[in-house]
């Protein structure tokens, strides 16, 4: 089958935008949105905008793509796209959709997490996307990988049973890599029931850190945090009635243990040495969500977060950290 080819506009050219992958000359590793939309012959990048000067000057040496620094600057001829990503600091996307809707048209966007700094601001951002007929996205990219899409259709046919708990250990912040599990978490179980505090949530830089536990079908899932001083980590377990599904190694390897019965031993069950793999995509992750978008244009099934479970993942973490 044949697609139409899209237009694309980036908004913010720093570390997901463009810079982690800027030096990358193999497709092995894809992690920004330029180059993941670059990737994908379905998209055509229409232009990109940044803020910064030196940015703005050093994408202009290495790329054949018109780039401004201010809004007013784009150009007649690219004020029609069919799709603008948005990568800026939280706090800034707000003002920033608002004035980028007085100058050009489009038909989807895609958010970088968690797309507004509060629930006032976020619930403006959707009402507006409601008015405009504009399909809002927002940038949770574990749940574009086909490892999420199969987890997601194991647990519907009841191939894991009831979620008994869980531990997630997370590096950084709250924002920056715990939302993305309590994100996944919202999707898989619903929205969350009830949140509590273990130890003192703080602010560090931009972003909290702290131990919580959030409880999704009267199970409840314990979040720790690890201090990245030493070094980066973050992981997940999830135990079942069935078995035990575990992210490890960082999320790049994802496992699923079944339960077994030792009869010599009174039936006693435990879980078994030998793990499935899960395979999974996630030196890809954003031409996954890229993929998704393409699915969506052209009516087929994908796999992407929408603007309830963003919202609701906002709420959890607002609550977390007041």
């Amino acid at each position: 089958m044949t697609y139409s080819k899209y237009t694309v506009s980036l908004i913010g050219l720093g570390n997901i935008g463009y810079e982690y992958d800027k030096d990358n000359k193999t497709n092995k590793y894809i992690f920004t949105h330029f180059k993941a939309f670059n990737s994908n012959k379905n998209f055509k990048i229409n232009f990109c905008l940044d803020n910064s000067k030196k940015i703005v000057d050093s994408f202009k040496n290495k790329n054949n793509i018109s780039c401004y620094q201010h809004i007013d600057q784009i150009e007649k001829n690219k004020l029609n796209t069919d799709i603008v990503v948005i990568a800026i600091p939280t706090d800034q996307i707000l003002q920033l959709f608002q004035n980028l809707l007085k100058k050009i048209t489009f038909k989807v966007v895609l958010f970088e997490k968690p797309f507004a700094s509060n629930t006032e601001n976020a619930l403006k951002i959707i009402s507006i996307c409601k008015k405009r007929n504009i399909k809002f996205f927002v940038n949770y990219n574990l749940i574009s990988d086909i490892s999420f899409i199969n987890i997601k259709n194991r647990f519907k046919n009841e191939k894991f049973g009831q979620l008994l708990n869980g531990t997630v250990l997370y590096t950084k912040g709250i924002y920056t890599n715990a939302s993305h599990f309590i994100n996944m978490l919202i999707n898989l179980f619903g929205n969350y029931q009830s949140i509590k505090k273990t130890n003192k949530i703080f602010k560090l830089k931009n972003d909290y850190v702290g131990n919580f536990e959030i409880s999704f079908n009267d199970a409840k899932i314990y979040f720790i945090h690890f201090d990245d001083r030493y070094y980066s980590h973050y992981e997940m377990r999830l135990f079942f009635e069935k078995g035990l599904l575990e992210y490890s190694n960082s999320t790049k390897n994802i496992t699923w243990k079944k339960i077994s019965s030792d009869k010599v031993r009174n039936n006693y069950n435990y879980l078994e040495y030998n793990k499935s793999i899960i395979k999974n995509n996630f030196n890809k992750l954003q031409l996954n969500v890229v993929n998704n978008i393409n699915n969506y244009l052209n009516k087929k099934q994908f796999s992407l977060v929408d603007e309830k479970t963003s919202l609701q993942t906002l709420k959890c973490i607002q609550k977390i950290t007041k």
